[in-house]
């Protein structure tokens, strides 16, 4: 039986970690407990006061002494946070953070034995009721392939952000070989954390991309049952077309057998999850179809945690767009 308190759920960009992190706070709720998924871009997600700590520019790096009261401060941030955790009366799923105070050590040149020292002082915070799931990839060349699936501004504003890493820069590198040499070295941290952890734990390469085979091996450690709510393709056709407010348009439509939607981003799936809610996959964001007519729905709401906005929005069905189509 399940009886874990804290899953975090953790993976470079792009792995899959916030569409698992969202299959285990799904299947959790199926299976009748009280969960709450923390996406990484929550408003109010739990780790805020150490995000807010973790961004502070007053720390330079420069004097030991700086580098020590960042570790102290973060310590005493994660222990507020996981003593608050462990009150809740629900299971907490956190999509990523887990090793974000060593990243800002490392990105910033700290002396590896300084990091290693507060990496001692981290694991014990766990205990046995906490996971640990990590997605991880052989393929060095994942993360720009990832990126080139992506919109290119996007991808150029992360390389011009890494470029600018100390240790990155360091290395003298630009470009892909930049995001590579970052992503390489995020994920060779993480797993070296992960392994440090005396807590139950599971890492999944995931080159093969057999999503269906990793669920399953996660469902297997947490001892869930797999839950789910299903349409075949023809019920799903009703829910295609233009849906519109003031500001934008959300198209849905059908896509390898599956229904996805055109929103802020092309082609974001669209999980069944009760008769006329589906979830918007890696986000913690339910659109609700409604007022139903000649077998179409013709309103569509958004609900769910606040994330970029997208929680509270609402759309009725239209012939036509008047906004520019993504691309």
């Amino acid at each position: 039986m399940h009886k874990n308190k804290i899953i975090f759920v953790e993976g470079v960009p792009g792995t899959g970690k916030s569409t698992l992190a969202q299959f285990i706070a799904i299947q959790l709720e199926k299976n009748g407990f009280k969960t709450k998924w923390y996406h990484e871009a929550l408003d109010d997600h739990f780790l805020n006061d150490l995000s807010i700590h973790l961004n502070n520019d007053n720390y330079s790096f420069k004097e030991g002494s700086d580098a020590d009261t960042f570790i102290k401060t973060a310590i005493d941030l994660w222990k507020k946070a996981i003593s608050k955790a462990e009150k809740e009366d629900k299971t907490l799923v956190v999509d990523a953070g887990l090793a974000s105070m060593f990243l800002v050590l490392m990105f910033n040149d700290v002396p590896s034995e300084t990091v290693k020292r507060a990496v001692k002082e981290f694991y014990p915070l766990f205990t046995s009721d906490s996971v640990v799931i990590q997605y991880y990839t052989n393929n060095e060349n994942h993360s720009v392939d990832i990126w080139n699936d992506r919109a290119q501004w996007a991808k150029k504003s992360v390389i011009k952000q890494v470029e600018e890493i100390p240790f990155v820069k360091r290395k003298h590198l630009k470009g892909e070989d930049a995001l590579i040499f970052e992503q390489s070295k995020i994920q060779e941290f993480m797993t070296e954390l992960i392994n440090s952890f005396s807590i139950k734990k599971l890492r999944i390469e995931i080159s093969e991309r057999n999503y269906s085979s990793y669920r399953t091996q996660v469902l297997d450690l947490l001892y869930l049952k797999n839950i789910n709510y299903a349409y075949n393709e023809p019920e799903l056709e009703k829910f295609c077309g233009i849906y519109q407010n003031q500001e934008e348009d959300l198209v849905v439509k059908m896509k390898d057998n599956e229904l996805v939607c055109d929103w802020g981003h092309k082609d974001l799936g669209l999980i069944p999850y009760e008769k006329n809610i589906f979830n918007l996959r890696s986000y913690p964001i339910y659109l609700k179809f409604d007022s139903e007519t000649d077998g179409k729905p013709h309103d569509l709401e958004t609900f769910g945690d606040q994330v970029f906005r997208r929680a509270g929005c609402k759309f009725k069905r239209v012939e036509k767009s008047k906004f520019p189509e993504l691309v």
